[in-house]
Parts: structure tokens; C-alpha cells; sequence
């Protein structure tokens, strides 16, 4: 094992040791060992698998709390996520098969609004870096986002929201995206949406479960198919 596997199988470890469902400590070692992670990866100049990581931090905390004991705890989600990044980490800085392209091109996301293209970025990074898991969830988020712009720019959100004005699960998102005549939707990204939310989902949310690179090669074409359209409906062209 070279330094910079070494390097970061010790950040894993240091996960394994925290005691972070306790009700004294709660979050605060965890948020401390994210800035661990960045500061190691920085110090031992890991420099795009620092990038990748700080990208994903704000997602780590968007992660749902729902599954944690006390709210104040990070949930089962935003710490597995994080260990599946460095396990990707891992396995990248070993393997020589990693995929030399990106999942999809990037001239489908140019000149869209500055979010999606990031979001976008970070999924085809994520896949270049053989970070599956982060990959997956990713894609998830950058298809909702896709969605939900779909429905604001033809003025009719109100369809994808709940009676507290809060836009529901994607689940049912897609549901009522796939039923909307007004967007007219090929065959093709009816019948592979679910299919990628359920590969995000278990990325996320199965403790059990560690990504590879085959359910995302599996259905290469369809992504190409499904972001190019979403953006093409959405109006996020500038």
C-alpha cells in the first residue's frame, strides 16, 4: 500500500473509531473528522481526490436525518456516504482500470445555469476517479434538479408540490413527470428514470451495498438520452 493509500485508509479507520451516536458528543466529532479528511488530503497534496471530497461535502449534509437515533447525530446516510467517497479513494489510487472517459459528455450540460453544470461535473469526476457510490448519488441529485426546472419553466411547479408548498419525493416526481403530457417525453427516458433513482438510492441509503462502475456502464446510453433531453425541456441553456 503506497503513502496516499495509507494516508487515507487511516481517515477511514478514524470513522470506524468515532462514537458518534452518543448523546454528549453528537455531531461534533464527525463534522471534525470531515475537516480531518480535507486536511490530510491537502497536507499529502491528493489534489483530485481533495476536490471531489469539498464537492461533496455540502451533500454529505444534505443527506436525510431520518434514519438517525437523535437528531443532533449524523445519520446512517451522511456517514456512510462519506466512507463510500474514501473507499473510492482507495480503490482509485490502487487500480489501473479505472475509466478514462466520462460517464457522459459535458457539451450536453454547456452553457446551462452554473449549478447544473457543476452538479454535472462532480457526477462524470466522481466516475473518472472510480468513486461509484458518490457517482450514483450525484446523478440522482442532477436528475431531480433536471426535473424540477422542467416543471418551473413551464410554469406549472404546483404539480410537483405538496400542500405545504414543499416539492415532494422524487419517487413520485418522476411519476407525475412521466404522466405530464405537456413535455411529451421519449420512450427511453420513461422507462430509465426509475432505474437511475434506484441505483442512487442504494448508493445512499444500503449500508450493505459498495457501488461499482457496472449498473452506471449498464445504462451509459440511457443517461446520455435522459440528461440530454431533461436539459433540452428544462430552459437551463443560457
Amino acid at each position: 500500500m503506497n503513502p496516499k493509500q495509507e494516508i487515507i485508509k487511516n481517515r477511514i479507520e478514524g470513522l470506524s473509531n468515532l462514537d458518534i451516536g452518543s448523546r454528549l458528543r453528537g455531531i461534533y466529532p464527525f463534522h471534525d473528522w470531515l475537516k480531518s479528511v480535507s486536511v490530510a488530503l491537502k497536507a499529502a497534496r491528493i489534489q483530485d481526490e481533495l476536490k471531489i471530497w469539498e464537492d461533496s461535502l455540502p451533500h454529505i449534509w444534505d443527506l436525510s436525518y431520518e434514519d438517525s437515533m437523535f437528531t443532533e447525530n449524523p445519520s446512517h446516510a451522511q456517514v456512510s456516504f462519506a466512507k463510500d467517497i474514501l473507499l473510492g479513494f482507495l480503490n482509485n489510487l490502487s487500480d489501473d482500470d479505472k475509466p478514462s472517459a466520462a460517464l457522459f459528455p459535458m457539451e450536453i450540460v454547456q452553457d446551462t445555469r452554473d449549478y447544473v453544470f457543476r452538479i454535472a461535473q462532480q457526477v462524470n469526476t466522481c466516475y473518472a476517479n472510480a468513486c461509484y457510490d458518490a457517482c450514483a448519488v450525484m446523478l440522482r441529485r442532477l436528475i431531480e434538479t433536471l426535473i424540477i426546472e422542467c416543471f418551473e419553466h413551464n410554469a406549472i411547479a404546483s404539480k410537483i408540490k405538496d400542500t405545504n408548498n414543499n416539492y415532494v419525493n422524487l419517487d413520485q416526481m418522476i411519476g407525475n413527470f412521466i404522466n405530464e403530457s405537456i413535455f411529451n417525453l421519449s420512450r427511453e427516458t420513461k422507462n430509465n428514470l426509475h432505474k437511475l433513482k434506484a441505483i442512487g438510492d442504494k448508493s445512499a441509503h444500503n449500508r450493505y451495498y459498495t457501488a461499482n462502475r457496472d449498473p452506471l456502464d449498464n445504462l451509459s446510453q440511457e443517461i446520455h438520452v435522459i440528461i440530454r433531453e431533461l436539459v433540452n425541456k428544462s430552459g437551463v441553456k443560457k
